[in-house]
């Protein structure tokens, strides 16, 4: 219940120091919201965990072992949830992202526990033996990013969590005996019960990166590490001397059984790596790029609300863990009774709900859009690298909106300590009667259908840009993709700006001002960089 004192504060400290989330081009939030609801969750969890150890100690009994576990379970999980914090301050790039937890849950992997044994019902449990140490790395890999792709609609993470930590609490019991899994489990139950009722509809706080990748990675490990003895590399070394590890299946359908706990994850995880591998090799797309199309999205699209997209993903969650608790206990027939309509429903709405219209896409003219804007917008930021002053940047800003349908911004830098530095332009197509930046700071949502706000900032937190994005509709992923290489562009016009207008006086612009277009063609630059100008 620590976590009933710890989220008020923590949405008044993200407030009042400027943690929030920001609508953006990926948002379907309109103002901004403290994200600190991670750590919050994270902090409650140790705080119960310990608390819990320590007045009811010699009631639990837990063994060196079985100690040691659970405090391996909780570094990763902290680890995990550092990593994710960094990450909601300073938007690290997803390969930097993928790198960091590769090295964090590949040391639990190889030094810890992992997946020893296949088990399909009906086949002899296969010895997986070193080919068990990839497999649990990618497994945790997808499990802990799922929790983040799901983490999207308001209520919506908190509440599958809820039902996976609820499935692991039940296996724990299952398996009998005081264990690790069963002092955490309910300390993170109880942290996240209490998140949701902040986050539930209209959400008062998010728990951000911070707290996907910390239940993600708590729910992956404890499940890894349920029914296992010592971990791999004390078992390696016991006593002394290098022995054997001891070989063998943790509980029934160990693979099987943890897949289910966390089936919303995983299915939401490998949808989108099918989804951005289709469009990395049809459209020539990176991998790396954001879109609208998860779960959530789609169900949005649907016209269901939030509520509504919880409480479906509580059914299908539970019905899954729900198999798995079957499994577990010899009841496979009942198991099977509830698995096999569900994949059904899942196959007969699936294609008709459009989770799989990214298979038909139109790739001749899709992928022709989709290079053309990418190659606008590479060619303008080899522009930018070019330009020698703040007024060339905003120009060549300007010519970028006009191109990918952003009809007015504002492009705002605070002054340094020294009061140099500033600037502030606000431009507005001249089609455009009245003034739609007028308030577009405080966020207001006088937006037509047709258009979608988006924001933008540099870490430094000096800079920041607000504009206005002219949609064709908001279903279509070529206007997401000129949403996200716009966002992409900001950001770096941002920075670039910062730079050369350190030492100058601040510079305020109105949009009637004439920009020097000219300074900033392709022929311009060129003969610039001929003339020794460098890329910097």
């Amino acid at each position: 219940m620590s976590n009933l004192v710890l989220t008020p504060l923590f949405i008044r400290f993200a407030r009042r120091h400027g943690l929030v989330d920001m609508p953006g081009n990926r948002k379907i939030h309109e103002k901004p919201v403290p994200f600190l609801g991670g750590a919050a969750i994270l902090l409650s969890i140790q705080i119960a965990v310990f608390a819990g150890l320590a007045l009811l100690g010699p009631v639990i009994e837990l063994t060196p072992e079985r100690e040691v576990k659970m405090l391996l379970v909780l570094s990763v999980t902290t680890f995990a949830g550092l990593l994710g914090f960094f990450d909601d301050i300073y938007d690290l790039k997803p390969r930097y992202k993928l790198l960091f937890q590769t090295l964090l849950f590949g040391a639990f992997t190889i030094l810890g526990f992992h997946f020893q044994f296949l088990h399909i019902p009906g086949l002899t449990p296969i010895d997986m033996s070193l080919l068990g140490i990839p497999l649990t790395l990618v497994w945790i890999l997808a499990v802990v990013n799922g929790f983040n792709f799901m983490d999207g609609v308001d209520g919506l993470a908190g509440s599958v969590s809820a039902v996976v930590l609820l499935g692991i609490g039940v296996i724990s019991m299952i398996l009998k005996g005081p264990n690790h899994v069963g002092t955490i489990w309910l300390a993170a139950l109880g942290a996240v019960l209490v998140f949701l009722f902040f986050n539930w509809r209209p959400a008062k706080i998010y728990m951000g990166d911070t707290g996907s990748n910390a239940l993600g990675a708590l729910a992956a490990t404890s499940l890894v590490t349920l029914g296992q003895g010592k971990p791999f590399l004390l078992d390696m070394f016991d006593g002394g001397g290098i022995a054997p590890p001891a070989i063998e299946e943790p509980f029934r359908f160990q693979f099987l059984v943890a897949t289910l706990i966390v089936g919303y994850p995983l299915v939401e995880v490998v949808l989108s790596t099918l989804r951005r591998g289709v469009k990395r090799f049809f459209l020539g797309r990176s991998l790396e790029w954001s879109e609208q199309e998860h779960l959530h999205h789609q169900l949005l699209k649907m016209g269901l609300k939030a509520d509504s997209i919880c409480v479906w993903a509580i059914v299908f969650q539970g019905l899954l863990a729900s198999a798995a608790i079957l499994a577990l206990v010899r009841q496979n027939a009942l198991a099977t009774w509830l698995l096999i309509p569900l994949v059904m429903i899942l196959a007969y709405f699936g294609p008709r709900s459009g989770f799989f219209d990214f298979l038909r896409l139109n790739q001749s003219q899709a992928k022709l859009h989709f290079q053309i804007a990418n190659y606008f917008i590479a060619m303008q930021r080899v522009k930018l690298r070019l330009t020698r002053s703040r007024e060339e940047v905003l120009a060549l800003v300007t010519q970028s909106c006009g191109e990918l349908g952003i009809r007015c911004f504002r492009f705002f830098i605070k002054p340094d300590h020294n009061g140099k530095g500033g600037v502030d332009y606000n431009y507005q197509d001249p089609q455009v009667t009245r003034n739609k930046m007028e308030g577009l700071q405080d966020f207001s949502e006088e937006t037509t259908p047709d258009e979608y706000f988006d924001y933008c900032e540099v870490p430094s937190q000096r800079g920041e840009a607000f504009w206005l994005f002219n949609e064709h509709s908001r279903a279509d992923e070529l206007d997401v993709e000129y949403r996200v290489l716009m966002s992409g562009f900001m950001r770096e016009a941002l920075e670039r700006t910062t730079r050369l207008g350190e030492g100058l006086e601040p510079l305020a612009m109105s949009s009637v001002e004439i920009l020097p277009h000219g300074k900033i063609s392709s022929h311009q630059l060129r003969k610039r960089h001929g003339h020794g100008a460098k890329l910097n």
